[in-house]
Order: C-alpha cells, then sequence, then structure tokens
C-alpha cells in the first residue's frame, strides 16, 4: 500500500494596507463537495483516483474564490485555495480524503492603517468521498488565522488496520508570535455510518507524521509532554528541543501504535544520546566566553533529556532553583546577567513531566 504525503504551508501576510476603502466583514457559508457538484460516477474516474480530487480542488476555487482580500498594499491576504492546494488525497478504490472549510468569516482590517493585518474566521473538516461521489464528512473544528502568522495542514492517508479502506491522517498548525502555537493531529477512518476518529490513535497528540523505521507505515511523531515552549526566542538557541518531535507512536501491521517498542525508543535516543543527569543548566561559552550566559534552549533540552532518562524530578529542580535566577524588572533577553532565565517556569514544568518512555 503506497503512502502518499505531502505538506502544505501558505503565509498569511497583509502588510503596507495603507488608507484602504473601508470594507465590511464578509461571511461565506460553504459547504463544499456535496454530492450534487461532484463528479457522476464514471469508470475512467475509478481508475484515475486523481481527477477526483483535481474536481474538488475545482469547486473548492469557484466556492473560495469569492472571499475579498486586502490587496491595495501588495499583501498576499488569507488564501483559502492555496492553503488546500495538494491537502487532497485520493485513495486506491477510486475516492478520495480531503479537509474543507465552513462558516468562513475574513475581516481585512487594513482600514486600520499600514501594517494592519486580517484575521480570518471559521471551521475546518475532513471530508472522504467515496467513488460514486458519496460525501461523509468529520465534526467541525474551530480556528483562527491571522496577522503575519501561518496555518498549514499536513495529510497523508496509509490503511493502517489493512481492512481496505485507507485512513487519512491530518495536521493542522497555527504558529503565534509568542509561542510555538499548536500542532493539531488526527486520524480519521470510514465507516458504514459515516467518518470517525480512528480509535487507536485517538488518544495520541501528534504535531508530524514520519517513517522512524522506514516500513512504509506513517508513524505519529510528538512532544508532549515536553511542547508548548519556543525556546528559539532565546540568543544562543542552536539546540532546542523542538526542531523535531523526539518521540514517535510506533504503527504496527496490526493497526496499533506502541509508544515504548524497540523503534520508539531508538527514535528518542537520537535525540537524547546519553543522559546528563542533573547537569541540566548549560551555558554558552562560545558566545561570551567571559561570564557566560545560560543557552536556555539547550537547557531545557537537557531537562528533557534528563527526565528520559529517569533522572529524578528532585534533583533537576535543584540544579534550576541553584543556578537559575528569576529576571529583573530592567533585564530582558538581549541584556541581563549570566545567571537569568527567562524560562525557569518552563524549566520546572517540563521537570515535572513524565516521558511517555524511560530509556
Amino acid at each position: 500500500m503506497r503512502v502518499v504525503t505531502s505538506t502544505v504551508l501558505t503565509t498569511l501576510l497583509l502588510a503596507g494596507c495603507g488608507n484602504s476603502a473601508k470594507r465590511a466583514k464578509s461571511t461565506l457559508v460553504h459547504a463544499p463537495l456535496t454530492a450534487a457538484v461532484l463528479p457522476k460516477p464514471q469508470p475512467e474516474r475509478q481508475r484515475d483516483p486523481a481527477s477526483l480530487c483535481e474536481r474538488i480542488a475545482e469547486e473548492d476555487a469557484a466556492a473560495y474564490g469569492a472571499l475579498p482580500k486586502c490587496t491595495d498594499g501588495g499583501g498576499g491576504g488569507f488564501d483559502a485555495v492555496g492553503i488546500l492546494e495538494d491537502v487532497c488525497k485520493p485513495t486506491e478504490n477510486g475516492g478520495a480524503w480531503t479537509v474543507a472549510f465552513s462558516n468562513l468569516t475574513f475581516d481585512p482590517t487594513c482600514t486600520k492603517g499600514a501594517g494592519a493585518v486580517e484575521v480570518m474566521k471559521g471551521n475546518y473538516f475532513v471530508v472522504r468521498v467515496d467513488a460514486d461521489g458519496r460525501r461523509a464528512q468529520g465534526p467541525a473544528h474551530a480556528f483562527t488565522a491571522s496577522g503575519f502568522y501561518r496555518i498549514r495542514f499536513q495529510t497523508s492517508v496509509f490503511d493502517y488496520d489493512a481492512d481496505g479502506l485507507e485512513e487519512f491522517a491530518v495536521i493542522v498548525s497555527r504558529p503565534v508570535h509568542t509561542d510555538v502555537g499548536t500542532q493539531d493531529g488526527s486520524v480519521w477512518t470510514a465507516q458504514r455510518t459515516g467518518v470517525a476518529v480512528y480509535a487507536p490513535a485517538s488518544k495520541i497528540q501528534f504535531s508530524e507524521l514520519t517513517d522512524a523505521d522506514e516500513d512504509g507505515r506513517p508513524d505519529l511523531a510528538f512532544t508532549a509532554p515536553f511542547s508548548g515552549f519556543d525556546v528559539a526566542w532565546f540568543e544562543g538557541t542552536n539546540n532546542e528541543l523542538g526542531r523535531e518531535p523526539p518521540f514517535v507512536a510506533h504503527a504496527l501491521p496490526n493497526g496499533l501504535f506502541s509508544l515504548d517498542d524497540t523503534v520508539a525508543r531508538e527514535h528518542a535516543k537520537k535525540h537524547c544520546p546519553v543522559s546528563p543527569g542533573a547537569k541540566v543548566i548549560i551555558r554558552d561559552t562560545a558566545a561570551r566566553k567571559t561570564a557566560p550566559i545560560i543557552d536556555e534552549g539547550a537547557s531545557i533540552h537537557a531537562i528533557a533529556c534528563a527526565r528520559v532518562w529517569g533522572v529524578p524530578t528532585d534533583a533537576i529542580k535543584r540544579t534550576i532553583l541553584k543556578e537559575c535566577k528569576v529576571p529583573t524588572k530592567t533585564e530582558n533577553i538581549h541584556s541581563h546577567g549570566p545567571s537569568t532565565c527567562f524560562s525557569r517556569d518552563h524549566m520546572l514544568q517540563w521537570a515535572n513531566a513524565t516521558p511517555p518512555l524511560t530509556l
């Protein structure tokens, strides 16, 4: 069974809007992919399932293309069609899985001056269309996309349980300025009653798809419980945990997932090859040889690895409390003392975390 995976990354950018004429907030209520607009079942379409995705793209372009955009400042605006480009995945039985939007509300705030941003709110949901054009969809999930940031869909189809019908994995990422954002992953399956969450993956909070053992089965990669913190904003950071998820839910031939088998453990070892012990506060001696500052990215990585290797929480917390000082009101990330830790609270939270496996 082949695996089809794609990543779509669309920048939501609107800069230099200038003094536009006032635009009213507009709403598009759209339920795309209805059986009435889908192609009638034809033998050649079943032989070429990609044609169904092509037709779906045409219908989406017609519906979403009506959304207004702030164009006078040269910004790109929210591009619903572009975001869904290549998200549709054909299945080997002539159907397709995709993602669709509904109840979109678009508010171009370019009337507030140059550099203002737009806001798009609405719902997204997964849709399965069979070879005859019949549609089933999952529940709606609300989202907000705004500013200079991005929304990304990564999708994949694979028949995990070998029942002849591919499951659909979809990840929606919504980065924001002050945090690493959210990556919501879910796996869906087709049932006689419609579309439902694939039970073996229902409790796995994954953020990426990977193939840890190169067996052709997409594994679910995740960072939890070490997530929700963007260390990239700190100077001297080049070893942060968040660059790639350190854990995988390894897809097994029986349709289940393992969090702590040999494959999962070897994947974790790639990120944490040795135990740092309780020495989890790392200083950036390369950037500043005299009174080197604390490398918060490397330190928080060391804390996570210490927990993965079974270092006791109390030992890690003692090191943090001893070596990390709370920033004063006059300190910032560009000007501070050598022992200041802006992420001290997060470090203590990670010290308390229980990883999915222990090396």
